[in-house]
């Protein structure tokens, strides 16, 4: 059988298509998060979320940034978790005692922000341990709770925080 120009065009047609396909599958698993360190922007977010300002330092930057903890939210973010997480709001909360000022921002695929708030559980850090990711400009809530090596996400973007291990990512920058 003597192959014809067109069957050899066609496969190699056929064969970048199928690379194609691939590439898309693949290259949409791993988002594009970033975390960020602007002190200018934090302040903002927390002025929104909070209640109260405190004076801390970015352990990134090193600079001093005026920022919040979870303790001093505002009440439509403490309205906001307990909906995000349901009757387990009692044990994350447990997980989050010992808390960090948020000093940082998490940068989503589509552009909008979170304000990293994080804690654990008193003597049992990191194996228990919560990350709160607040959007203020669309007022929701993602949460990040890693207990006794099993991580849980909960909130409106929990899939795809998930699909992108976003746990592991945040961990190398606390």
């Amino acid at each position: 059988m003597k192959w014809d120009s067109s069957y050899i065009v066609f496969g190699i047609l056929t064969a970048l298509a199928v690379v194609f396909v691939f590439f898309l599958i693949f290259s949409s698993r791993q988002a594009d998060f970033k975390i960020l360190a602007s002190s200018k922007e934090i302040q903002i977010m927390a002025e929104s979320a909070c209640s109260k300002l405190t004076e801390s330092k970015d352990y990134i930057t090193g600079k001093t940034v005026n920022t919040c903890y979870k303790h001093d939210w505002k009440k439509w973010v403490n309205n906001i978790y307990p909906i995000t997480v349901g009757k387990l709001k009692s044990k994350i909360q447990g997980d989050s005692g010992v808390e960090v000022p948020a000093t940082q921002i998490l940068v989503y695929p589509d552009k909008t922000k979170r304000l990293i708030f994080n804690g654990c559980r008193p003597h049992a850090c990191p194996d228990a341990e919560v990350f709160f990711l607040l959007d203020t400009t669309n007022k929701n809530m993602d949460i990040v709770w890693n207990v006794d090596g099993e991580t849980k996400y909960f909130g409106p973007n929990a899939e795809l925080l998930e699909q992108n291990n976003i746990y592991a990512s945040l961990n190398e920058y606390k």
